[in-house]
């Protein structure tokens, strides 16, 4: 799939976090003709509606990681992101301040309309402006205007193409895209609660917004990818049957923890995946598949070092432990492998390389006997020829 390809350059990180991110989401962009360009106001106000008040993580949810101590501590930097009144505005204008320090920007057009107890002034970075298609902007934000000017109630999908325009956002990599799709993910729950029947929230949406964040490369990702969860999963709970997370969006969850570059990063995503293994056996809605450990495994890479290297190899036989006993999502393939063979080559450990060619020496044996999905290729190959040449041995 996706991830074949963008894999086989193993020794590029960004490409093989953003491979297994889009194993998570990836919903077709409607087709759209381009509509006739019209002047859009300039600098208004963009308001993101925070979402609800922090509710209750799913039983049995590991407590989050204080960065300062890195041990199982609950820290109330999450709630600061989830309260309705200022401090939403706060941590959101702090997110962007951080951003504007390390880019130029220019003022953006946006859906100011959108009412809420929170506005700040968005600012768009000219590498965001860049990175996309200036038609492909040019129709989201004419999307967000008629969204605006839409009243409450009277929200049409046959008019407006709602999941094309957060996917739209989410791809777009930056904070505004994933405050974006945040937005519409909140009208669209008030439309539901309204009693407009015409509107469906799903949890693919839910997964786009912590996707979206995701791949956003702001710190804050990870925790705001977290209260996403929460919020949906108290929804849930609260009757909202459709809403029933699953493994898709604890995968993005564990994805924001593996991409944010944060020392504790590999030790939260990892207990995430141990949350899911405890409780998948009874709910297989949240049932680990071999993205989960693919993506926890990555992360580990990511920081380095023996520990994680040894960690990787455990998450691999427990992944054949967990096949063995039924669950076939869970079967490591060709992939597994390749990734576990970089974090050993990126470990620099005694003996590293000596393991790392003793598992393509265990994928030749498994594929002989009759296992395709673990037939070794030249990243393989690569891999272990890279922790030799690391080795010094």
């Amino acid at each position: 799939g996706p991830v074949g390809g963008a894999i086989g350059d193993y020794g590029n990180i960004d490409r093989l976090s953003e491979a297994l991110t889009s194993m998570n989401v990836s919903p077709t962009l409607y087709q759209h003709q381009e509509e006739q360009q019209q002047q859009l106001p300039q600098s208004q106000p963009l308001t993101v509606p925070p979402l609800s008040t922090l509710p209750p993580p799913p039983p049995g949810f590991p407590p989050l990681i204080s960065p300062s101590t890195q041990t199982s501590q609950t820290t109330p930097s999450l709630l600061s992101l989830q309260t309705t009144n200022t401090n939403t505005t706060s941590s959101l204008t702090s997110l962007h301040r951080a951003t504007q320090m390390k880019r130029k920007t220019t003022n953006i057009s946006s859906a100011s309309s959108l009412a809420s107890s929170s506005t700040y002034h968005h600012q768009q970075s000219t590498s965001s402006l860049t990175s996309s298609r200036p038609g492909k902007r040019e129709w989201l934000l004419r999307m967000n205007q008629k969204l605006a000017e839409t009243p409450k109630g009277e929200l049409d999908p046959t008019d407006i193409p709602i999941p094309a325009v957060m996917n739209g956002w989410a791809k777009t990599k930056s904070a505004e895209g994933a405050g974006m799709v945040e937005m519409w993910l909140e009208r669209l729950m008030e439309e539901r609660d309204g009693g407009n029947e015409r509107i469906e929230v799903t949890n693919k949406m839910y997964t786009m917004a912590v996707d979206a964040w995701a791949k956003s490369g702001e710190k804050i990702a990870p925790l705001r990818s977290e209260s996403i969860l929460q919020h949906m999963s108290a929804l849930h709970r609260a009757g909202h049957a459709h809403l029933r997370p699953t493994t898709g969006i604890f995968n993005a969850v564990i994805n924001a923890w593996a991409r944010s570059g944060e020392a504790h990063a590999p030790l939260r995503a990892f207990q995430i995946l141990s949350w899911m293994t405890t409780h998948g056996g009874q709910n297989p809605y949240v049932r680990p598949d071999k993205y989960t450990f693919n993506t926890v495994i990555h992360a580990y890479a990511k920081a380095g070092g023996r520990d994680g290297a040894v960690k990787a190899q455990e998450l691999l036989q427990e992944m054949s432990r967990l096949y063995r006993e039924g669950n076939e999502g869970a079967k490591p393939d060709t992939i597994t492998y390749n990734v576990v063979i970089n974090c050993l080559a990126k470990s620099g450990g005694k003996g590293a390389a000596a393991e790392a060619e003793a598992l393509l020496d265990k994928m030749h044996r498994l594929y002989d006997a009759g296992d395709p999905d673990v037939k070794p290729n030249v990243v393989t190959y690569g891999a272990v020829i890279d922790a030799w040449a690391k080795s010094g041995e």
